[in-house]
């Protein structure tokens, strides 16, 4: 008879412990917040422009962010977790100020900022994005460091065609960035540059801002040569091998040619005019 009334029981203790561990989750997401202490984290705009980042964070201490999973009955590290915000478009160029977060609290679990990703992105026709290099936040560096850190992004305007619903193939613009010097000329082996900090520590970060400056060139290109041929009107897309395509390889003999709409619902045949 005990036995029985103890089987009984269980599933009742059971439920009302994972109905406790519900709740205290619930409770914690509640509670949980931003550290006060701030990054400051400056991206430079061409106009027409808006700037974004996203923030990582990761447990500090493991152990301090393990959860129990109700449905699987284990223990487990917390998930790391993220941070969006994005700037205004403006008409002219800008230079916009965030102030990271640099810890995430959840309960007795506190999260560091581990990772940072920022983007440009404009909101015309000719939309592009570029992404920047993640900063690694791990290790210490001398607390003596002042001034800011920039890194400085010259960008290529690129167009590609691509293939859209009912055979259409529509151009689209990207905007692929590399790493330059303070002469805005290109570093080629970023690898051996120490003046780009692609990696900052965790503790010089919340003293030294950083600073991201995109530049534009006006050498507008395809932004896969080999499938385009430039004319003395402009450059012309070679047709793909297959409708999902946009466009295809070009022939060293002799090469066929697809149109492609524009932004504004124009079928062309070259770009950046349109016919020949």
């Amino acid at each position: 008879m005990k036995l029985l009334l103890l089987s009984l029981t269980l599933p009742l203790l059971t439920g009302c412990t994972w109905g406790l561990l519900f709740i205290k989750e619930g409770a914690m997401e509640l509670t949980s917040h931003y550290g006060i202490r701030r990054a400051t984290i400056i991206v430079e705009t061409p106009a027409n422009f808006y700037a974004s980042y996203t923030a990582y964070y990761k447990p500090r201490i493991p152990e301090n962010c393990q959860f129990y999973g109700v449905g699987t009955g284990g223990y487990y590290t917390r998930d790391s977790k993220q941070k969006f915000e994005k700037s205004e478009t403006r008409n002219l160029e800008q230079a916009i100020k965030f102030k990271v977060p640099l810890t995430y609290h959840i309960g007795t679990c506190t999260m560091h900022l581990s990772g940072l990703k920022t983007e440009i992105e404009s909101t015309n026709n000719r939309g592009s994005s570029t992404s920047l290099d993640i900063i690694s936040t791990t290790q210490k560096t001398n607390k003596n460091t002042l001034g800011e850190k920039t890194i400085r992004n010259l960008c290529d305007p690129s167009f590609v065609i691509k293939a859209a619903t009912n055979d259409i193939k529509k151009i689209s613009m990207y905007l692929p960035c590399k790493k330059a010097n303070e002469q805005w000329q290109l570093l080629e082996n970023i690898l051996h540059q120490p003046d780009l900090h692609k990696e900052i520590s965790f503790d010089e970060l919340r003293r030294t801002p950083v600073r991201y400056i995109y530049r534009i060139t006006q050498n507008e290109r395809p932004l896969f040569p080999k499938n385009w041929i430039k004319s003395e009107s402009g450059w012309k897309p070679c047709a793909p091998i297959s409708k999902s395509l946009g466009e295809g390889a070009c022939s060293h003999s002799e090469s066929k040619f697809t149109d492609f709409q524009t932004p504004d619902g124009r079928i062309c045949t070259i770009y950046p005019g349109c016919t020949e």
